[in-house]
C-alpha cells in the first residue's frame, strides 16, 4: 500500500511515517506547508528516516499524488490548510484519512461532495484512539441512563496545544447532546461568573500543562453519587495505531462516502 502524509514533519505525522514503513507500507510522498524549513530537505534529515524521499510543498499535493500513485493520503495538518489539502487531493483520487480537528458542519458537508463526486473513501475523526473511541461509545450509553444527572467534560493537553477545548472534547460533547435530543446549543465552553447557578447544559473544560499527551474526563454527577469515566493517553502510539488501522480499512471501504472511526472499529452508535 502506498500512502502520502501531510504535516510529515509533525509530532504525529513524522510517528505515522515511522510506524506505517515498519508495518510494511509504501511511504511515497512527504508533504509540509509552503513555508516550512524542510522543504526540499531529505527525509532522513527531518525525520530521521531514509527513504529517499524530498519533503514536499503542500502545493503540490494533487501532482505528486497522481505521480506517485498513492493510495491513501493521510492528514495531521491544521484545519485551514488541511482544507485546501483534502480538496488538491480529492483531483488525485486518493483515499484518505484525516485526523486534523476543527472542522464544522459545512466542511463535512464538503468532504460528502467531494467523495461522491471524486469517487474516493475517507475517514474523518478527532481522535482515532481505540480506547478514545469507546470512550465516546460509553458516553452515550451513560447519558441515554443518566437521565437529569449534570454533566462535565474536563480535558488537559500539554503547554502547546493551540486549540482548546480539544476536538476530541467537543465531540464528546456532540455525542451526548444527540444521545439526550439536545442541539449543540446546549455545549458550553468553560464556567464564568455570569452563568450563576448551574443549568442543564454540558459544559467543557480545558486545561493545559506540561507534556501531557491527552487526558479526556467525562464526569455525571447525580444526588449522592458520581460517575467518571477517563481515558489517559500516556504516548502518541495509541493515536498512530489507530491511523494505521484506518488506513488500511478505507482502501477497501465502499467509495463515494465519508466515515468515521466508529465504522473503522465496528463500533455501532
Amino acid at each position: 500500500m502506498k500512502i502520502a502524509v501531510a504535516g510529515a514533519c509533525g509530532k504525529m505525522g513524522s510517528r505515522i511515517v515511522r510506524r506505517a514503513s515498519l508495518e510494511g507500507m509504501q511511504v511515497v510522498a512527504l508533504f509540509e506547508r509552503e513555508d516550512h524549513p524542510g522543504i526540499g530537505k531529505n527525509a532522513k534529515e527531518i525525520i530521521g528516516i531514509d527513504m529517499g524521499l524530498k519533503i514536499s510543498g503542500a502545493e503540490s499535493i494533487e501532482e505528486v499524488l497522481k505521480k506517485t500513485g498513492a493510495d491513501v493520503f493521510v492528514d495531521f495538518t491544521r484545519v485551514d490548510a488541511a482544507r485546501k489539502n483534502i480538496e488538491k487531493a480529492a483531483n488525485a483520487n486518493v483515499d484518505m484519512v484525516i485526523g486534523t480537528t476543527g472542522f464544522i458542519d459545512e466542511d463535512m458537508k464538503r468532504f460528502e461532495e467531494l467523495s461522491r463526486e471524486k469517487n474516493f473513501a475517507m475517514v474523518v475523526s478527532p481522535n482515532m484512539a481505540v480506547g478514545v473511541n469507546l470512550l465516546f461509545k460509553i458516553s452515550s450509553i451513560l447519558s441515554k441512563s443518566l437521565k437529569g444527572y449534570d454533566i462535565e467534560i474536563v480535558e488537559m493537553h500539554h503547554r502547546e496545544k493551540l486549540d482548546a477545548p480539544s476536538g476530541t472534547a467537543k465531540k464528546i460533547a456532540e455525542i451526548i447532546a444527540e444521545s439526550l435530543g439536545k442541539g449543540r446549543e446546549s455545549i458550553r465552553f468553560g464556567r464564568g461568573q455570569e452563568y450563576g447557578k448551574r443549568d442543564d447544559c454540558i459544559y467543557i473544560h480545558a486545561l493545559r500543562g506540561g507534556d501531557i499527551f491527552g487526558d479526556h474526563t467525562v464526569i455525571f454527577a447525580g444526588n449522592g453519587e458520581r460517575i467518571e469515566i477517563t481515558h489517559r493517553a500516556t504516548s502518541r502510539d495509541a493515536f498512530v495505531s489507530g491511523v494505521i488501522r484506518a488506513i488500511r480499512w478505507v482502501k477497501n471501504a465502499k467509495k463515494g462516502k465519508v466515515y468515521s472511526m466508529f465504522d473503522v472499529l465496528e463500533i455501532e452508535m
